[in-house]
């Protein structure tokens, strides 16, 4: 409602859709992944509604699936995109790897950017910046009417 990022304090377990596509000749699973990738790639998951993201696996083999992920833009940018992508390649790579292990999340900076504004610290700083680099003077525009014209009603 304000703008900023609304955290929910409950969600139900998310579940990975599974398809059994064992059994399928490789024309099937062709064919289906391919509209998979289309769905995915022209309708994104909804925007109002948790999750903002959608996992799907295809079981192709005793121990080989294929693993697709839709993820809204709200969600991340591009770049943080390619950081998630290297991170599941890495761990698929190494399960053990520290990759596993959650990293701040960008609403715990921003609350604690937002903590620290009451703080000695932050104003500090402000009054170094706030002398070394005063702000300049409002800009001198047109007016319909000077400030000394004006009635009160």
């Amino acid at each position: 409602p304000d703008g900023r990022q609304q955290v929910l304090r409950t969600v139900p377990a998310y579940q990975i859709s599974q398809i059994e596509a064992r059994d399928w000749k490789q024309a099937r699973v062709d064919r289906e992944l391919s509209l998979m990738r289309h769905e995915f790639a022209t309708h994104g998951p909804s925007t109002d509604q948790w999750p903002l993201f959608e996992v799907r696996a295809h079981r192709l083999g005793e121990h080989r699936f294929r693993v697709s992920l839709r993820i809204s833009l709200l969600l991340l940018d591009a770049h943080t995109e390619a950081l998630l992508a290297r991170e599941f390649i890495e761990l698929y790579r190494n399960p053990t790897s520290s990759a596993a292990k959650p990293a701040p999340r960008y609403r715990d900076h921003v609350l604690a950017l937002t903590e620290s504004e009451g703080s000695a610290l932050y104003q500090r700083a402000a009054d170094y910046w706030h002398a070394r680099m005063p702000l300049p003077g409002a800009p001198d525009l047109p007016l319909a009417l000077q400030p000394q014209e004006s009635t009160s009603r």
